[in-house]
């Protein structure tokens, strides 16, 4: 059902692969997300987000970080961001600005940490889904 409602936010709001406040919205809207981050120089890594009001709860489970992507805190020309809360290992960025991309194959989110490329891509998931099993082969600039 959330792939169909995704779909049909491409479809009907045209969404484009540009960023926009309304690629935000939307994802919120289409509900809980999982996938991979993929960051220059490390491994990927697991993902999941999951609609808190009109924001995002987000963790890293094999990083032991948790926090939110709030669009209420966006700088300027992004859509939303990133604010860590829970960070066991001191392993995660706090306080990063996003830009998210509803794609006909999911939602990738671009992470904006100095010169590091780095980025998500996720799929809408059902809550108590298994962690996604990361590597290279799904990376895609």
């Amino acid at each position: 059902m959330k792939r169909l409602f995704l779909a049909g936010l491409l479809w009907l709001g045209g969404l484009s692969a540009a960023a926009s406040e309304s690629a935000f919205d939307a994802a919120v809207q289409a509900g809980s997300w999982q996938g991979c981050v993929y960051e220059e120089g490390y491994t990927p890594y697991p993902i999941r987000l999951t609609v808190r009001g009109e924001d995002f709860f987000v963790s890293y489970p094999e990083l032991d970080c948790i926090g939110g992507h709030n669009a209420g805190l966006k700088p300027d020309g992004f859509d939303a961001m990133e604010v860590i809360v829970v960070n066991t290992a001191q392993r995660c960025a706090t306080n990063l600005p996003l830009r998210y991309t509803l794609r006909p194959d999911g939602l990738r989110i671009d992470y904006f940490a100095g010169a590091r490329g780095t980025y998500a891509l996720l799929h809408p998931s059902l809550p108590g889904t298994p962690a996604p099993d990361c590597d290279q082969q799904d990376a895609v600039s």
